[in-house]
């Protein structure tokens, strides 16, 4: 076999050592199934009222349940290979340590001020939502305490965030 083998190319003798490789898989299989058949025993499926043997039905497999959607929201507003993706924070503490920077999720994109009417404009680095924040009103736990012509100030308990409106050119 191997004089054969010699002669032919070397493209032929891979295509010949998978025929039979895999003609020795088929027998493998039929006699795999030949023994199944053969150890099937009464009263468990094996027998049928013909009197035929057929092969007993494998164990159910395990059955993996996928969880509900909104379970992977995080993949959606936090993807994996997008540049602006950070760690999730740690939480240790009360509520006050469970506050993020403000920073870090939203950019100030406006700030208007018009005498004593004043509202600030920021974005969702991730989702790019936008919100309209005014003197008071509380975004992710930080409440607005300041709103001046180029910054924002937002407090939470004892800590305090700065964003600053930077120009188009800086955003870019």
């Amino acid at each position: 076999m191997t004089r054969l083998l010699r002669h032919l190319s070397p493209y032929a003798q891979a295509l010949t050592a998978g025929i039979l490789v895999l003609a020795g898989l088929i027998i493998l299989e039929v006699a795999m199934l030949d023994f199944n058949s053969a150890t099937a025993t009464p009263g468990s499926g094996g027998d049928t009222e013909e009197g035929a043997m057929t092969v007993a039905s494998a164990p159910p497999i395990g059955v993996v349940s996928i969880p509900p959607l909104p379970t992977y929201q995080e993949l959606r507003t936090r993807p994996l290979f997008m540049e602006t993706r950070r760690p999730v924070p740690r939480q240790t503490g009360g509520p006050a340590a469970q506050r993020v920077d403000p920073g870090t999720k939203w950019k100030l994109t406006a700030i208007i001020v018009a005498g004593d009417d004043s509202h600030v404009f920021v974005e969702g680095i991730r989702d790019k939502a936008m919100r309209r924040l005014d003197t008071g009103q509380v975004l992710d736990g930080w409440v607005v305490s300041e709103i001046a012509p180029q910054y924002v100030t937002f407090t939470s308990g004892d800590a305090e965030s700065r964003l600053e409106l930077r120009k188009e050119a800086d955003q870019e």
